[in-house]
């Protein structure tokens, strides 16, 4: 089992998928010894793995770890609001700056919190991490099971929304960059998430209800592969 001064090694991976021996001892503040033994349990247990020039690479077990910890103990899915903005005939996608899909392009959503009103939640997506909106709309629920090697990865339920936004806004940025593209090239960006069409296919359709499994590959969260 490895030791939680070890897993905390796995935070400077956040925004990262490869570090060099050097910069997560120092990162971590560990001196090379007691780093050297911390990186070999992580090793053993799958938490990385080495690259062929001996950096160390976060595999999926890792970026399950570090994404985890706000998993319900019943393992029950976790709450989130997701918003599909518009502004005119543009919609805004975010270019994630944070594991596990380091810079792959999906809808801004936040986890609701305990005790928080999903209406709450929205405003403060908004507020946080778009702009101000002039119409918001509730659509449904949108389940996402992502399986990696046979195994349950993360489960979400995501309530989802429209908004039109305020023409020209300063779309604020957090653990990402907002970016506007047109509806017509929605289906063709690159490096979009396995959901990003389907949760803007399930706004266009008259349903509440939806559930969606995706049997991830580790393409899905290296882009440099």
């Amino acid at each position: 089992m490895v030791q939680k001064a070890g897993l905390r090694i796995l935070q400077s991976f956040k925004d990262q998928n490869s570090r060099s021996f050097v910069e997560l001892c120092k990162e971590a503040g560990y001196p090379t010894d007691l780093g050297g033994y911390y990186l070999r349990q992580l090793l053993r247990s799958n938490y990385l793995s080495k690259g062929e020039r001996g950096e160390y690479l976060l595999t999926a077990k890792g970026r399950k770890y570090i994404t985890s910890e706000h998993v319900s103990s019943d393992n029950a899915p976790r709450p989130h609001v997701l918003i599909v903005p518009k502004i005119e005939n543009d919609l805004v996608v975010l270019e994630r700056h944070q594991q596990p899909f380091l810079d792959r392009k999906e809808w801004p959503a936040t986890a609701v919190t305990a005790g928080e009103l999903r209406e709450s939640a929205v405003e403060r997506l908004l507020n946080e991490r778009l702009a101000k909106s002039v119409q918001v709309s509730y659509v449904g629920v949108f389940r996402r099971l992502d399986t990696y090697d046979g195994e349950l990865f993360d489960d979400k339920v995501f309530f989802i929304h429209t908004a039109t936004l305020m023409n020209s806004p300063a779309l604020k940025v957090i653990n990402g960059v907002n970016t506007r593209i047109k509806m017509s090239e929605l289906a063709t960006t690159n490096n979009k998430s396995r959901s990003l069409l389907d949760i803007f296919n399930f706004t266009q359709e008259n349903e509440t209800y939806t559930e969606r499994q995706y049997d991830l590959s580790y393409e899905d969260f290296d882009l440099n592969r």
